[in-house]
């Protein structure tokens, strides 16, 4: 599944860490994602949620953590889409997010050949550096079959600072095809691709007539460079040919 990846740090996600033990702050400062209800179950241990969280970030990359199982705080928190206090104003929450994952999908099809459309937020988790690491679930459409299907993308950003786009793919495992293309320009790919092998035929025949050995070593350069790339875009499932 194609990844667009733009810096070395793609790969690189902040440790997670304790910030209030459960019981070390008052109620009325919980977060709203904390589980404070006694009643609910199963309880874990501090050290048990410390691992739980951290196995849940490693394998999600940052996008999909359940704060429910969690009386503790640690750094890792989901984004309240309705509270000011992460952009500067004018822009409010909401419309930095939906900007920054706007942002990001531009910049994935440009570098996919991708025609994906934005429709909505889903939801983000972050943590703080020193500016915020988001990790953004937003909602696109496909233009192969008009489906709705779901996107991830983690930006760093600080105010005063350009926007940082490490991380954009569509999510994983979600039993859906992600395309990004219209049927009618995967077709038109695909026979850009077998008149690709008829023109090759042409040279090689071209050659057996003329013993023009350059023109043979360029036109085998040729197809390997187009069969690589066919097997390329095969193997990211962006559906090309």
């Amino acid at each position: 599944m194609g990844e667009v990846n733009i810096d070395s740090r793609s790969g690189l996600l902040g440790p997670v860490s304790l910030s209030y033990e459960f019981g070390s702050f008052p109620k009325n400062l919980i977060p709203p994602h904390i589980r404070w209800d006694e009643k609910k179950e199963p309880k874990y241990t501090t050290r048990q949620e410390f691992f739980l969280i951290k196995r849940q970030v490693r394998k999600s990359k940052g996008f999909d953590i359940d704060f429910t199982q969690f009386r503790s705080v640690f750094n890792y928190r989901p984004v309240d889409l309705d509270c000011d206090e992460y952009a500067k104003p004018p822009e409010t929450t909401r419309e930095l997010v939906k900007r920054l994952s706007q942002k990001s999908l531009n910049k994935y099809n440009n570098e996919w050949f991708t025609e994906y459309e934005f429709l909505n937020i889903v939801k983000a988790n972050y943590y703080m550096c020193s500016g915020l690491m988001f990790f953004i679930t937003f909602e696109v459409k496909d233009p192969y079959d008009y489906l709705p299907k779901l996107f991830q993308t983690s930006v760093y950003y600080y105010y005063a600072d350009e926007d940082q786009y490490i991380l954009t793919r569509p999510k994983p495992k979600q039993n859906v095809k992600c395309v990004g293309t219209t049927k009618t320009q995967k077709r038109y790919l695909h026979q850009s691709f077998t008149l690709t092998h008829l023109l090759f035929l042409f040279e090689s025949l071209i050659w057996f007539f003329t013993l023009d050995y350059s023109l043979l070593i360029c036109s085998l350069l040729f197809m390997i460079v187009v069969d690589w790339h066919r097997k390329l875009m095969q193997y990211s499932m962006v559906g090309w040919w």
